[in-house]
């Protein structure tokens, strides 16, 4: 079948018929570059002496995060077991165990909606060291993420520089931030302040913030239309609207032009604005005020085709929170999972100041897509239990739920860490896809 006629088929008659969609030209390209990455993976990890070791598909539940896939047991009326998230309990127990490095190409199952990025069983790359610190793991694995991209998908990745949480969320809005273009945030939270705009003085009373973006020679570019479509995007993720104003001949006009013109100069000179510029505005909590704005400034991009084709750009976000409080449940949340572990340096404000202590956790972000995740793990019990503790878990349920690892931790956890790769994520990536269906050779 030829590919191009592929274009002109529904997926779902393409997948009924997998057995035919197979025999095109491109998705033997697939399976055979997704071959290449995993015997790249092992024989890569297996020169830095790593051990592939296989953990089980039947464990007890755990929560993770997600929703777990059950599986009834035949031998015990009313018990089952959960299929895992993730290896993450087991391959910290192979560190107590003695297995200094762990690596294994595993299947994950999360019970959760279907994305164009994400399914219901997928796979990782899963990885463990023992007696490291952050900057050996994130060492090892840059130089597997380089080499892999080169030799296998012919592309240079570049530097991969380390960016931390509060500043990839200040500049571009976003702890996966794509960096391949240049629009950046700024926070004009006090400028915002000394105006009688109540969107910009609620949020300012209230603790929130008010992010500012100046997109060049956007005025004549983006349209009240256009303007309007992502003032919707903004509100997507929790804004109330996307104030704007144009800035030309010297002057505020439209939008929110008569609000902000007692802070001109001020807001002129912050932005460094030229004649024909657009400014947009997040408004929100510190999240919603980013999160909007970095995601306005993702559609810009699209929209004016700013960003470069063929182009390749990783970092490493460093210096999470350890938690997120929801307001929901009023209780924190890991920013990872319960197991990583806090700043050395933070350790001592783990319980007296949980929203300032920041984690040892580590991103790796390519082209805007989290490809990779890790931290340093928890390896003393007390800390755990604490940590438990502040996610709202009693004595009881940790014993419960978690029980076994705290006992392991007993016996004398070394100081471990580790990362798992999205193995569908880098073959989209090298593929250029943005479907993970594509990579699959039996997608749900």
């Amino acid at each position: 079948p030829d590919d191009h006629d592929a274009d002109n088929i529904g997926e779902e008659h393409r997948l009924r018929h997998r057995y035919i969609d197979l025999r095109r030209p491109k998705m033997q390209k697939i399976l055979a570059l997704r071959h290449k990455i995993t015997q790249f993976t092992r024989n890569f990890f297996a020169a830095n002496d790593f051990l592939e070791i296989e953990t089980p598909l039947l464990i007890t539940p755990t929560p993770e995060g997600a929703r777990d896939f059950i599986v009834p047991s035949r031998h015990q009326a009313g018990q089952w077991y959960a299929l895992p998230q993730s290896p993450q309990i087991f391959k910290q127990i192979l560190m107590v165990a003695g297995c200094d490095k762990y690596m294994q190409i595993c299947k994950c199952l999360r019970d959760e909606d279907p994305r164009a990025d994400r399914q219901a069983e997928f796979t990782q790359i899963d990885l463990e060291m023992s007696f490291v610190d952050q900057d050996d793991v994130i060492s090892i694995m840059s130089e597997f993420a380089s080499t892999l991209f080169k030799e296998v998908g012919s592309i240079d990745l570049g530097d991969l520089p380390q960016l931390s949480w509060k500043d990839a969320m200040d500049e571009y809005g976003s702890d996966r931030p794509d960096t391949r273009f240049d629009l950046t945030l700024k926070d004009v939270t006090e400028l915002a302040s000394k105006t009688e705009f109540k969107v910009f003085t609620e949020a300012c009373q209230s603790g929130g913030s008010v992010k500012a973006m100046r997109v060049p020679k956007g005025a004549e570019q983006l349209s009240r239309k256009k303007t309007d479509a992502l003032a919707e995007v903004a509100k997507t993720y929790g804004a109330g609207g996307l104030p704007v104003v144009k800035y030309q001949d010297g002057e505020f006009v439209t939008g929110v032009a008569k609000f902000v013109e007692p802070i001109k100069d001020e807001l002129i000179d912050a932005l460094s604005l030229e004649d024909g510029d657009i400014v947009m505005f997040g408004v929100g909590s510190y999240r919603v005020a980013c999160t909007a704005l970095g995601e306005v400034r993702l559609a810009v991009a699209r929209e004016l085709d700013l960003i470069p084709s063929g182009l390749f750009r990783g970092l490493w976000v460093v210096d999470f929170p350890m938690f997120d409080w929801n307001e929901d449940a009023k209780r924190w949340v890991s920013e990872h999972h319960p197991f990583t572990a806090p700043l050395e340096s933070h350790i001592d404000i783990l319980e007296s100041d949980p929203g300032n202590c920041l984690s040892s956790g580590y991103d790796l972000v390519i082209n805007g897509a989290e490809v990779a995740g890790g931290s340093i793990r928890i390896h003393s019990p007390e800390v755990q239990a604490t940590v438990f503790g502040l996610l709202g878990l009693s004595e009881e349920e940790t014993q419960d739920k978690f029980g076994f690892l705290l006992n392991a931790l007993k016996f004398g956890a070394p100081p471990h860490g580790g990362v798992a790769f999205g193995l569908d994520r880098l073959v989209m990536m090298m593929i250029g896809t943005d479907n993970i269906r594509d990579v699959i050779a039996f997608p749900k």
